[in-house]
């Protein structure tokens, strides 16, 4: 009868055995959290190739359609592509059919500026496949106000050229492009793009279309996928001067139109910290190649294929960018270097 009742008093965990249990259950957890979070990223890249892969096939589709890419951004005869706001059809808006997004083409105004209130519902609209996974989360995803409200934002920008956007060279033909030398040139342009034929170190050494990263405001562009400017889906001078290799975190290294109301809205030091930060000089001419994805970026080449490119690729190391000192990343964005990449250095 006493060993009976012993075992009936003993109906519970004593706060040691307690505190036991859920001291192994924390150091489980530790131990496979990390498992299940590079999984998840891993999951979260797969799904960002897939994105630019299916860029990729549109841009494909429609070269195949109409003889050439569409232009990175197009502006009216003597605006200046670096400040003005009449934006026309950018190459996101152009290859919408070729998405299977005939609906949201036909939804725009063409005969408004992309930015007239007219074209607030379309431009607004997401767009899943310009999204990377690992890009999320911000309270300012779909709420872009740059240039009036109701941007929609993206995180993959044309290959514009690596130079600095020149407003002098008006850029209408594969001829007279805006690149300011042929040799820096992109695949898209300003008012103009070039044809497969013309990339000249081959699809398989190009890079077409690459990853931005999307603002950190609402009032910051960056990130924009209906907006035709630098940094909003196009990247321009994504080799020079402070605008070094992917994901660069020198000072100054993005210049976009709204850059002194961007600072000022933001606690000092968060765009540095966060190696975002721009130059107020009010211009948006250059833009570098940048994700949340750890050590580099994804980009999709001429030829549809998606490279994984490392942080630590050859680059330059900053100034003006010239034939003589181009570097492995400098000659995957240039179409024209003459210089191919071998597939081994990258």
């Amino acid at each position: 009868m006493a060993a009976d009742r012993a075992s009936k008093q003993r109906t519970a965990f004593t706060l040691v055995e307690m505190l036991v249990v859920v001291t192994i259950i924390g150091i489980l957890i530790s131990l496979v959290m990390p498992g299940v979070q590079s999984a998840r990223e891993a999951a979260r890249r797969m799904q960002c190739g897939n994105n630019l892969k299916q860029l990729g096939l549109a841009l494909t589709a429609y070269h195949s359609a109409l003889g050439c890419f569409p232009a990175a951004l197009r502006f009216p005869t003597g605006q200046d592509p670096r400040t003005s706001t009449q934006y026309q059809t950018n190459w996101v808006i152009a290859i919408l059919p070729y998405l299977d997004q005939q609906p949201l083409y036909r939804s725009f105004n063409f005969n408004k500026y992309i930015s007239d209130p007219a074209n607030q519902e379309p431009r607004g609209a997401p767009l899943a496949v310009m999204i990377c996974p690992t890009d999320i989360g911000r309270d300012n995803l779909y709420g872009s106000t740059a240039d009036g409200p109701g941007w929609a934002r993206g995180n993959y920008g044309a290959n514009g050229s690596i130079a600095y956007l020149n407003q002098n060279v008006p850029g209408t033909s594969p001829a007279t492009t805006d690149w300011t030398t042929p040799w820096a040139r992109g695949v898209m342009g300003w008012n103009t793009a070039i044809t497969l034929d013309q990339i000249v170190d081959g699809a398989s050494n190009t890079v077409l279309v690459g990853e931005l990263r999307i603002g950190l405001s609402p009032i910051d562009r960056r990130g924009t996928w209906a907006m035709g400017a630098v940094g909003a889906s196009a990247l321009w001078a994504h080799g020079s001067v402070d605008g070094i290799g992917p994901n660069a975190c020198t000072t100054l290294s993005d210049d976009i139109v709204g850059c002194t109301a961007l600072q000022a809205s933001l606690p000092p030091g968060f765009l540095a910290r966060e190696c975002m930060t721009c130059w107020p000089g009010e211009v948006s001419q250059q833009a570098t190649m940048r994700s949340r994805h750890a050590g580099g970026v994804q980009c999709c080449f001429a030829d549809g294929s998606v490279h994984f490119i490392s942080d630590f690729i050859d680059h330059s190391t900053g100034g003006n960018v010239t034939w003589q000192n181009l570097h492995t990343w400098e000659r995957l964005n240039a179409s024209a270097d003459r210089l191919p990449v071998d597939s081994t250095q990258f």
